[in-house]
């Protein structure tokens, strides 16, 4: 009996275990499918979409936090092609499931009208056809033909069908953004007066081609005097729109959509969603976020709790007030227009205490600087009189170091007063005193001196700056002459600097005979040479580079190829504009330059040394060689190829003539000896000897005339 009670106590159990374990089954199925998708069109970057996203989650979970919320990015608006949208379209499905397995949503949020578009293209089968579609967002039309859209970007009204009509085959309902451009350009006149032109930053999204269009109409109407200008911000680099942005005249305002402004562009931004109010954008009419998100999580729960959204009438949410970023206004001086705004709403707004006590907290600012500045004022006088004391000892001792040093250095140092008369020197100053007597030397005056010359006198008195070498018998002296200020007696002194220079000189002028010699060479062998900067047209050159050249020695660097022939000029600039890239680092070629009437000709070289473009630097060395004689000999070695040649023809067709004159008499000869071999009449011999002589004659006239033309060369022969 207790093993039957067991038994049927173990078979209740069992049955009991297995009902719970069918009902969690069904509650976890139940749970699968119990959660809405919010799928946006936009990418996790774009702030608005994502910041709406996560308001709409947070308003829902706030309402009823027993309900899942999963939020999709399609990406859809930065996708270029058809293929590519729908592929975006079909991972942000499958990354919006809970589960690997398939489950589907009670309520679809759809964020932006290409999340639409694609939705109506979906292969949608099944369940699917009957999920719950809302719209948040859209605009009031949306494009029948999607693939009209995809790849001309351009909206059309013909391509344009209500949303209502959408509504025949999905169950689907909206929160309509209802348009805000004409508000927002009305806004702009009001804080611009002497606006002219209003350039559009689009994405090239169906929003931003939408707000273009609807921003044509209005201002076609409204303000028709005014320009409207769009720039597509997705096709510019960053840098090239920051550019074109800047460059905007004073009366033209940027409207900014769904695209992005580059950073730091100083100029009154106005925009057409809401978007944090920061840095320059001014501000714009339109609803802000957080009403997308209260009146969208209010729907998504109710479609979410059994209502259909056929009963659900569509919302529109427009613009109320204008939002305007104070900060903004006071950076471009717009506050008093916007004063004029009414129903303003202002954001980055200073503390009120600080705007309300503003003036005293200046004042007391003020007044506790000029405190400070008495109290640092005061200390530092008292450091001032203390460090004097001191001061005063350590200049003792740097006077006495100055006049050591002054004593002992190696260049000389002369004083004068302002009219000559010598007042100081020290040591080194007798490299040019030692040709000044004793006598001369107690009342010496710069200006009476025969050591000095009248024009440098001259130049002193008028305060200019002196520079020169003065030659002596047996040294060169650099003497430099400036008026200096003595503070002591407050006087106008002027300072004589000698440098022994004639080393210096010895060298350069050693450097001089080289150069006269190096000059000379390069001269004579016609060989130019040339080392110059190409960044600023420095150059040094030899004679002889300008002679070839046949320009004037000095003559600037943008002319001296003015005697180049056109053609061979080209090249020359040509390397010389694109030296440096991809290997352009060596020219060699024989050019024409023109003297007059004559061609000369050159083999000109051209190597690179030293490319430094950032420090202004391309160093560049030419060679230029005359090579007319060589050109010339060219040119007469050809003329007496030609010649030969023709010669040889002459000849050919000279022997050619004569076998056709000599093979008769040769023939003849044969048959008048056999004949008079054969014949025993004296008569005919004699005749057959008559004419034998006459053919020798012929044959040898021939001979003489061949061996005439061999010895001579002759080149023309005729009448044979």
């Amino acid at each position: 009996m207790q093993r039957i009670l067991v038994i049927i106590l173990l078979a209740v159990s069992s049955l009991y275990c297995i009902k719970l374990y069918a009902q969690e089954v069904d509650s976890l199925k139940k749970r699968k499918n119990d959660y809405i998708l919010i799928l946006n069109s936009h990418t996790y970057d774009d702030n608005w979409g994502t910041t709406l996203s996560k308001q709409i989650r947070h308003e829902i979970e706030k309402q009823d936090p027993n309900v899942m919320v999963n939020i999709s990015y399609a990406g859809i608006t930065n996708r270029t092609s058809f293929l590519s949208g729908r592929f975006g379209m079909q991972a942000a499905f499958a990354n919006g499931r809970i589960e690997k397995n398939t489950s589907i949503p009670t309520v679809l949020v759809l964020i932006g009208d290409e999340s639409w578009m694609y939705y109506r293209i979906m292969n949608l089968r099944g369940i699917w056809e009957k999920v719950p579609v809302l719209l948040v967002g859209v605009k009031p039309e949306i494009m029948s033909d999607f693939s009209k859209f995809q790849p001309s970007r351009v909206v059309q009204d013909s391509l344009m069908i209500s949303l209502e009509s959408s509504r025949k085959n999905l169950p689907v309902t909206a929160i309509i953004d209802q348009d805000n451009e004409a508000y927002t350009v009305w806004l702009m006149k009001q804080l611009l007066p002497d606006l002219n032109q209003v350039v559009f930053l689009s994405s090239s999204s169906y929003q931003d081609e939408y707000a273009h269009n609807m921003l044509k109409k209005s201002m076609a109407v409204q303000y028709s005097e005014m320009n409207l200008r769009v720039i597509h911000t997705d096709e510019k680099k960053s840098s090239d729109l920051h550019a074109e942005l800047s460059s905007l005249p004073e009366d033209a305002a940027i409207l900014l959509g769904a695209g992005k402004v580059p950073e730091g562009l100083d100029r009154p931004i106005f925009q057409l969603n809401d978007r944090k109010l920061s840095g320059d954008v001014v501000g714009g009419y339109y609803p802000l976020q957080e009403t997308y998100a209260i009146e969208a999580a209010d729907i998504a729960l109710r479609i979410h709790h059994g209502e259909h959204p056929d009963s659900i009438p569509f919302s529109y949410i427009g613009g109320e007030v204008p939002y305007l970023n104070k900060t903004a206004l006071g950076h471009f001086g717009l506050k008093r227009e916007a004063s004029k705004v009414a129903d303003v709403v202002y954001t980055n707004i200073s503390d009120p205490f600080v705007e309300k006590y503003m003036r005293a907290i200046l004042l007391l600012s003020l007044a506790g600087v000029i405190l400070i500045i008495i109290f640092l004022l005061n200390l530092r006088e008292k450091r001032y009189r203390k460090s004097i004391v001191s001061s005063m000892g350590k200049y003792k001792k740097i006077y006495d170091e100055y006049q050591i040093v002054y004593e002992n250095m190696p260049m000389g140092l002369v004083f004068f007063d302002r009219n000559g008369d010598l007042l100081n020197r020290n040591q080194s100053s007798n490299l040019f005193f030692d040709k000044v007597s004793s006598d001369e030397l107690v009342d010496f005056n710069l200006f009476q001196t025969t050591l000095i010359d009248d024009q440098s006198k001259n130049r002193i008195r008028k305060k200019l700056l002196v520079n020169k070498v003065f030659e002596f018998e047996d040294r060169s002296l650099r003497i430099i002459f400036r008026h200096i200020l003595d503070e002591e007696s407050d006087s106008e002194n002027i300072l004589m600097i000698v440098l022994d220079y004639t080393s210096i000189q010895k060298e350069k002028v050693a450097k001089e005979r080289i150069y006269s010699i190096f000059n000379f060479a390069m001269d004579a062998s016609s060989l130019g040479v040339a080392e110059y900067n190409v960044m600023d047209n420095s150059r040094f050159a030899t004679d002889a580079w300008y002679k070839n050249l046949c320009i004037n020695k000095g003559m600037g660097h943008s002319n001296v190829y003015r005697s180049v022939v056109e053609e061979d000029r080209q090249k020359i600039e040509y390397f010389l504009k694109h030296i440096g890239e991809d290997g352009e680092v060596y020219f060699a070629d024989t050019i024409r330059v023109k003297d007059g009437n004559k061609i000369h000709w050159l083999q000109y070289v051209i190597q690179l040394l030293e490319y430094g473009p950032d420090e202004g630097r391309i160093i560049v060395a030419e060679l230029a060689l005359n090579v007319d004689k060589q050109k010339y000999n060219e040119q007469e070695l050809d003329k007496a190829l030609q010649a030969a040649k023709e010669s040889d023809r002459l000849k050919n067709a000279f022997i050619a003539n004569m076998s056709s004159d000599i093979r008769p008499a040769l023939d003849e000869l044969v048959v008048l000896s056999n004949r008079l071999i054969e014949t025993d009449n004296e008569e005919e011999k004699e005749s057959l000897m008559v004419r034998i002589e006459q053919n020798n004659d012929m044959l040898l006239k021939y001979v003489e005339r061949i061996i005439e033309l061999s010895r001579t060369g002759a080149t023309k022969q005729t009448g044979l």
